[in-house]
């Protein structure tokens, strides 16, 4: 006999497969006299329940990589970059040069446009001119009224804008002409730092001209004082 299930060999006189255990089916086994084996009983499955439309999954569209812009206007890239830069107090230090020590961050933001590099250009330039205002006026103030109080004006400030625009080529002035409108566009890109430490440094050239200026006043100063006491 050939078993129906796993196709083994076995003697007639066996009523079920000696390799698999099947029982004997078909016309071989009623001559044979083994009862045939019932079917299995057959199980229907339930229909499955339509899914409510407000649960059915819906395939969404992969979104494209977002276009390159500027950072500034959102506008196309250019090639332009600008500097973010913050600061972090680690402390004052005592000995041979006391002070606070700073540890300073920057990130060079790229993809500036050309008209938004050229607008910060000139608002730095501005800004170049108005951080020089005070001691223009103080000048003039010290000439007109010939008073001490215009000359300690001129040389604390004098020494306020040596100090800052060395460090940080960052004053006053270019916070008012374009700092806040370049930290709410570029806020994001700002390293880690204290709050309220966000700067755009001018770069050496300005940061130059701002140290030339002060000096240049200074001699003009000495020079009318020393015209008027002659």
């Amino acid at each position: 006999m050939t078993c129906s299930k796993c196709g083994g060999k076995y003697a007639a006189h066996f009523t079920a497969c000696v390799h698999c255990g099947a029982p004997r089916t078909g016309p071989a086994a009623a001559a044979a006299g083994v009862p045939e084996a019932p079917a299995p009983p057959r199980i229907s499955a339930p229909a499955p329940k339509p899914v409510p439309a407000e649960f059915r999954s819906v395939p969404m569209a992969v979104a494209p990589p977002p276009e390159p812009a500027c950072p500034c206007c959102g506008g196309a890239p250019g090639r332009g970059t600008i500097r973010v830069e913050t600061r972090e107090n680690k402390g004052s230090t005592f000995g041979f040069r006391p002070g606070t020590r700073y540890l300073v961050r920057w990130v060079d933001v790229p993809l500036v446009c050309a008209a938004c590099a050229r607008q910060i250009e000139i608002r730095r330039y501005l800004a170049d001119a108005l951080c020089l205002a005070p001691l223009v006026a103080a000048f003039v103030g010290l000439v007109a009224t010939d008073s001490k109080a215009f000359l300690w004006i001129l040389l604390l400030y004098a020494v306020f804008l040596l100090k800052w625009s060395w460090g940080l080529s960052y004053v006053w002035a270019d916070a008012i002409l374009y700092g806040g409108w370049l930290e709410s566009s570029l806020t994001r890109f700002a390293p880690p730092g204290d709050r309220n430490t966000i700067r755009f440094p001018a770069g050496l050239w300005h940061c130059f001209m701002r140290i030339g200026g002060a000096p240049a006043l200074l001699v003009a100063l000495l020079a009318a004082v020393a015209g008027a006491f002659g």
